[in-house]
């Protein structure tokens, strides 16, 4: 445990920080699962697209706060991307 007052401050801070980081992860995934599950129901296309637009606007949130790198977020978005699109595309024929 640390010692210094300014090392102790640093301490809760990043036990709240990991906090925070931790739920808005669990909400990315959530919202990831949500826009998937979505997709790959029968008529729900308008539903999906919305699903997918609020995922990928948490993940690029998520970069830009810095709780994940932002070539994570990007790969995140892409697989969601891939993985929607590829659901409709499969749907469709």
């Amino acid at each position: 445990m640390a010692q210094h007052k300014s090392a102790i401050k640093r301490y809760k801070q990043s036990l709240r920080n990991r906090a925070a980081n931790r739920t808005y992860k669990a909400t990315i995934k959530t919202a990831a699962k949500k826009a998937i599950g979505l997709a790959t129901a029968e008529g729900k296309t308008e539903q999906s697209l919305e699903a997918m637009k609020t995922a990928v606007s948490l993940i690029a949130k998520a970069a830009q706060r810095g709780i994940m790198h932002r070539n994570t977020s990007r790969r995140k978005i892409s697989k969601l991307m891939r993985t929607t699109n590829g659901t409709k595309q499969a749907s469709a024929s």
